[in-house]
């Protein structure tokens, strides 16, 4: 039976080398094999090997696939998968990252399409890493990921270059940090740095709300991150004859820019004003008024983009509100009921609410600060899980989610490659989660 294997996974390994030796890259003929034949059908025999993870290599066994790889769409169940090769009767294919626990691989060629009904079985692996900060030193230190150090962590971004963008409170600090580059830089111009931040949609300014008031920094990453102290600008007399709002901002926390209009969201502590701003023009308008005396965390649906998530940080409870409706009502948690469970939305409890992102399986992902853990929710299911740590315990540990633990984590971005990173005030770390 071994030496069945051994043999399989040799010719396997030539093949690769084989079809890659002809293949310049993914956009180019093998230059070998058969071309499309559009008036045959495309099959799919079988493939190998039948379980793996993100990135590993796939032979697809069949007919008809043509010599030309850009031609060849490839899925695994609704994630499409990299087309390396063809030779007419094998596909040389990369599986994509976490489409499911069971695949049905399927492959289109021109107008043609078929699939295979044995499922290709996905091993998620989850594992916590320190990339930068050093527990138990509590001070802000600019320089190589080994070397910097923060006093007390707050929230993240990233944009699309691989900037994580982050804020250090009492330190009034604000950074910009660069795994690949391996460098961690202190951001200038910083009066106040508590809050989330947020990238226009323009992608190129970052914008740090100024806790108190009115009051926002911005960062132009093309400008070589140069700062401007800004001001949202009020409603004139004219403005809210023609009906806007004039609105109170006491203490905001949270910065989100909703890519369906442009604008950027705010949240008001005392008031429960929820504020929008042009941010070129910094004209503001009153949206609605909500819950009053907590902070609030805010965050756009990206593909139904008109969903605000808004977490209430002191209430531990998350709700939705419809910018284009008008419709509020709760998502999970109760609000006002502190405790830790997971299940059904309506009975979850959580702790203090933090940062929240949306993941690549468009689950809602946010961070539990009181209970020292990283939970989900899956918005189509609508159920509460911890993805991450142990509910109530404070700790550090990397490792697995059964091993991982936290201490106090608040912020929370995820890249373009899906890694999740978090801001963690308790250890003055920042850690980051891949999930693949």
């Amino acid at each position: 039976m071994e030496k069945k294997k051994f043999i399989k996974v040799l010719a396997v390994c030539c093949f690769f080398t084989h079809l890659c030796a002809n293949c310049s890259d993914t956009n180019e003929s093998s230059g070998s094999g058969m071309p499309y034949d559009a008036s045959k059908p495309v099959t799919i025999n079988s493939f190998y090997p039948d379980s793996g993870g993100f990135a590993t290599r796939i032979i697809i066994e069949g007919s008809n696939f043509g010599n030309k790889p850009e031609e060849v769409r490839v899925w695994f169940n609704d994630k499409q998968a990299s087309v390396i090769g063809t030779n007419g009767d094998h596909l040389y294919a990369i599986a994509p990252r976490t489409p499911g626990d069971e695949c049905i691989i399927s492959v289109a060629v021109g107008n043609d399409s078929t699939s295979i009904s044995h499922p290709f079985i996905y091993r998620t692996t989850t594992t916590v890493t320190t990339i930068a900060g050093q527990r138990g030193v509590s001070a802000f230190q600019a320089g190589t990921l080994t070397t910097a150090t923060f006093s007390e962590l707050r929230y993240l971004c990233v944009d699309s270059e691989g900037n994580l963008y982050g804020s250090n409170w009492r330190a009034h600090v604000t950074f910009m940090l660069n795994e690949e580059k391996d460098i961690v830089m202190q951001l200038p111009g910083a009066t106040y740095a508590g809050g989330v931040p947020t990238i226009d949609i323009t992608g190129k300014i970052i914008l740090f709300p100024d806790d108190g008031g009115d009051g926002f920094t911005t960062y132009d990453s093309d400008m070589q991150w140069a700062s401007r102290t800004r001001q949202i600008i009020h409603p004139t007399a004219e403005d809210i004859a023609a009906g806007k709002q004039d609105f109170s901002i006491d203490w905001k926390q949270a910065l989100a820019t909703c890519q369906l209009d442009g604008m950027v969201y705010t949240y008001g502590l005392g008031t429960g004003d929820l504020v929008k701003f042009d941010p070129v023009s910094r004209k503001g308008e009153l949206v609605r008024r909500f819950e009053g005396n907590t902070h609030a965390q805010l965050l756009f649906h990206p593909v139904n983009k008109e969903i605000l998530y808004i977490g209430y940080v002191g209430k531990y409870a998350i709700y939705t509100y419809n910018i284009i409706t008008g419709e509020y009502k709760p998502f999970a948690g109760t609000l006002g009921v502190r405790g830790y469970r997971d299940g059904p939305c309506e009975d979850a409890f959580f702790g203090e609410i933090g940062q929240m992102i949306i993941d690549d399986n468009l689950d809602l992902v946010f961070t539990d600060m009181s209970n020292h853990c990283i939970r989900k929710v899956n918005i189509k299911d609508e159920i509460v899980t911890t993805l991450i740590g142990k509910g109530g315990v404070a700790g550090y540990q990397d490792g697995n989610p059964d091993d991982a633990l936290f201490n106090i984590p608040i912020g929370m971005c995820i890249d373009k490659d899906y890694n999740i990173y978090i801001a963690e005030s308790g250890n003055h770390c920042i850690r980051k989660l891949a999930v693949q």
